[in-house]
């Protein structure tokens, strides 16, 4: 189970007013911390002290609310241990304080795939949130074990994710950190991305606070017929890509002043628009909705090809179904290939299929599974399973291999018992 915990229990005395209560986009940063998080994840947990009563009005009904009774002598580590408790079950946590950037899609992603315990990177090299706990660093959280260094103490080893974006890496304590951070974030414009996923039509809502120099804009491949031409209309508020002709920009001018929506229709929803021309990141939450939707029609088609996996009977026919997996962006598949018996080869199949990197427990039970093919699974890129399950048992050279993988917690050998290798 995957979590999220805001951590919003402190005083905020340097800011002189509740941070959790700051505007942010159209809600409160709070607020869009929980949005954010909330499709990523199976719960989100706020931790709450300072102002509680407040905080609480704010939050959606679907978020777990924990009180940190002594939010006045403790800090961080102790709100995130609060939290985590209020969630046992949890194997995997993404963990932020309130007074941050609201995480897009497009950098929690990288981080929930990393395998283990994680922190964005940002391009000068440092660290940011949310950060990714899992394993040993998630159990010392569990633990009353001392953290000297509260959570970093977590973060010794922990993989780094690069985030091509300063932001990540910002937080604020001030009124000037958090005006700066947030025009920085949200800029002038005040864009609204809706995404009607049955009928698959975007609608783009300007609202007033656009300034001259941000209307131009650049539009890429509007196009009113079906066809493949069909694009979402991206704009640019971070620069001018290309000048846009004066008609264009007059009737974008119009369109914005009469609070007209430009609507685009789509036929497959996915986030290439979200990159300008020369691989400048845009501003991705303000269009988190369409990751979120493009994540989920991914999903979906990742889940159809390991459900017509099941079916194979033979090495090349697996590799073959497996070839039209497009690439998993999350790992949360239990895989059932159990009593197929492919024989020598299995391991090379699933260590080449990138379609791997969606699974988190995997059932190789009756398939011969030899050294070699323990060697194909823990050497590929893909591989970052946590459970592994052979029924029929296996040779103890083998056991030695899949357990020297940094992802395997856990493999289970039917009647010869369990091996829990960290």
């Amino acid at each position: 189970m995957k979590v999220a915990i805001v951590l919003a229990a402190g005083g905020s005395s340097r800011m002189g007013r509740p941070k959790p209560l700051l505007p942010w986009g159209e809600r409160t940063l709070v607020e869009a911390q929980v949005r954010g998080l909330q499709p990523h994840v199976d719960r989100v947990v706020v931790v709450v002290g300072a102002g509680e009563e407040a905080v609480r009005r704010v939050l959606p009904r679907s978020a777990l609310v924990v009180t940190a009774p002594d939010w006045e002598r403790t800090g961080p580590s102790d709100s995130a241990r609060l939290g985590l408790a209020a969630v046992p079950e949890a194997r995997v946590a993404l963990v932020t304080p309130v007074d941050v950037v609201p995480a897009p899609a497009s950098w929690l992603l990288p981080l929930l795939c990393a395998g283990g315990t994680a922190v964005p990177v940002s391009p000068e090299g440092r660290r940011g949130h949310p950060i990714l706990l899992a394993g040993d660093a998630l159990a010392r959280l569990r633990s009353s074990d001392p953290l000297p260094e509260g959570l970093r103490t977590l973060l010794n080893g922990a993989r780094e994710v690069p985030v091509p974006s300063p932001l990540v890496a910002e937080d604020f304590d001030t009124p000037g950190a958090y005006e700066a951070i947030r025009r920085a974030a949200l800029g002038p414009d005040a864009l609204e991305v809706l995404v009607d996923a049955e009928h698959g039509h975007a609608s783009y809502t300007w609202r007033p606070g656009l300034s001259e120099r941000d209307l131009a804009a650049w539009f890429r491949g509007v196009d009113a017929t079906d066809g493949a031409t069909d694009r979402w209309m991206a704009v640019d508020l971070v620069g001018t890509i290309r000048p846009v002709p004066p008609a264009e920009l007059d009737a974008f001018r119009a369109a914005w002043i009469g609070g007209t929506r430009w609507t685009a229709h789509v036929h497959t929803v996915d986030d290439s628009w979200l990159r300008a021309p020369d691989g400048r990141e845009l501003r991705p939450w303000l269009a988190d909705e369409v990751q979120v939707e493009a994540l989920r029609r991914r999903r979906q088609a990742v889940e159809d090809v390991w459900e017509a996996a099941v079916g194979v009977e033979t090495p090349d026919e697996l590799e073959e179904i497996l070839a039209r997996c497009p690439l998993p962006l999350e790992r949360w598949l239990d895989v059932d290939l159990s009593w197929h018996r492919l024989g020598v080869g299995v391991g090379r199949v699933l260590g080449e299929a990138r379609a791997l990197r969606a699974v988190q427990r995997l059932d190789l039970s009756g398939n011969g599974v030899g050294p070699d093919d323990a060697r194909a699974l823990v050497d590929s890129p893909h591989f970052g399973a946590s459970w592994l399950t052979f029924h029929d048992g296996l040779e103890q050279e083998v056991v030695a291999i899949l357990a020297r993988a940094p992802s395997v917690t856990r493999i289970d050998l039917g009647k010869a018992g369990v091996v829990h290798t960290r």
